[in-house]
């Protein structure tokens, strides 16, 4: 019984390891050491334990029991430690299992030409053996995990349901070919068509998921361009208008000059000065990515109707910027930007400020606005009704890596500074 809970408990272990590699290496998610700690020692030590008591307290045709318990304790593990949402928790231990089943299909059968085992008993009984299959069934899992791109694909995909479904189907077809292989293993017929079998169903899986995969990445394509032509297409319009604004205050203007009123010609331009700004500022044409311009000259012509004072300073050309979807970013940097001319609407102080660098390995967006009171950064001061936008905009950043967000409050001046960090090149 030791010696089964010892072999158990490291490949636990070594499970562990292949889900916390493939949970990290396909969300997108910063895992801290903590959560690191906290998710080995539990995984490896419930699973361990439960799956060697199982294992030595019930026959070999309930052992399916035991696949059951522990993949419920995994999902729920992953879940709380982990902090990944449900269907990533789900999918990321079924990838790990059905690359454990495949070497669960190839061990037996090699133990079967090499050594003549035929029984799934004799190598649990012995001890070595046992160790044996399992570095070599893990093996295969971690190779399948690590080199093969369906676990890659799998990991990139959005909408999870339908390959969850495919994959606990798949999986569950696979470990009934594998238990109706052992039951009746004098049958070549049987046998044949269990491995068939599986392998044709793992097919169908890895061309499903690849495709699926495949037809999302290109609306995701489609969505992205639809989102950067519509930014493009309102920008032109604030121009066009622009143009049919200026044309007309200078007609007026003219005619008030040309009948010597000069008086009220001042007057009407100090009133129509705030008209002009979010277009006067040469900074403003540094931005030459579409849907940046766009949502940050709508806020600025938004905050200048408010009478509000926006200061925005661009250092370098932002263009594109890789490995962040400008969709999202131009979300988060709406809600900042509400978020800040609420503000100083509220507070009286019309002033916002940004700035945004643009350098060979960073894009760093700054926006300070100053408070009339110390900001709880924790919960929303707006009520229950509203304040949704931070926890959107949260939401957003958290699912990349590349971008860092920070929050500074000066209690002496009463500023508030956001910032965010997109670091150029990383994924």
């Amino acid at each position: 019984m030791f010696g089964l809970l010892v072999v158990n408990t490291i490949f636990v272990l070594v499970t562990a390891y292949m889900i916390y590699f493939f949970v990290k290496k396909n969300n997108n998610i910063v895992i801290s050491a903590r959560q690191k700690k906290l998710f080995f020692v539990i995984f490896g030590l419930l699973n361990g334990i439960i799956s060697s008591l199982i294992m030595y307290l019930m026959p070999a045709n309930l052992q399916l029991i035991r696949t059951l318990i522990t993949t419920i304790i995994s999902i729920v593990v992953i879940r709380k430690t982990l902090k990944v949402g449900w269907l990533k928790s789900i999918t990321s231990f079924l990838i790990i299992m059905l690359g454990t089943i495949v070497g669960n299909f190839v061990v037996p059968i090699i133990a079967n030409l090499v050594l003549k085992i035929n029984s799934l008993e004799t190598l649990t009984e012995n001890i070595f053996l046992y160790f044996l299959a399992n570095i070599l069934i893990y093996l295969i899992a971690f190779l399948f995990i690590r080199f093969t791109p369906f676990a890659k694909i799998v990991g990139q995909i959005k909408n999870m349901k339908p390959v969850v479904i495919l994959l606990m189907v798949t999986i569950v077809l696979m470990w009934g070919h594998f238990y109706l292989q052992y039951q009746h293993k004098s049958n070549l017929y049987i046998f044949i068509f269990s491995v068939l079998s599986s392998i044709i169903y793992l097919s169908v899986s890895i061309i499903y998921t690849m495709q699926y995969q495949k037809s999302e990445r290109i609306l995701e394509e489609q969505k992205q361009q639809a989102f950067y032509n519509q930014s493009l297409t309102t920008a032109l319009q604030d121009f066009q208008r622009f143009k049919h604004d200026q044309v007309n205050h200078l007609s007026v203007v003219y005619s008030m000059l040309e009948k010597n009123n000069v008086i009220d010609a001042l007057t009407y331009l100090k009133e129509t000065q705030n008209t002009t700004k979010s277009f006067s500022n040469p900074a403003l044409f540094n931005i030459t990515n579409a849907g940046l311009f766009g949502i940050i000259s709508s806020k600025i012509d938004k905050a200048n109707q408010s009478g509000i004072d926006f200061d925005i300073k661009v250092i370098g050309q932002v263009g594109s910027i890789p490995n962040v979807k400008i969709s999202d970013l131009c979300e988060v940097v709406g809600i900042y930007l509400d978020n800040a001319i609420e503000e100083v609407i509220g507070n009286g102080k019309l002033k916002v400020s940004m700035t945004l660098t643009s350098t060979d390995e960073n894009v760093i967006l700054k926006i300070s606005n100053e408070c009339g009171e110390i900001p709880n950064l924790t919960k929303s001061s707006k009520g229950t009704s509203h304040g949704h936008g931070l926890v959107i905009a949260n939401r957003i950043l958290n699912s990349y890596s590349n971008i860092l967000h920070s929050n500074i409050f000066d209690k002496t001046t009463m500023e508030f500074t956001q910032t965010l960090t997109i670091k150029i090149g990383v994924k």
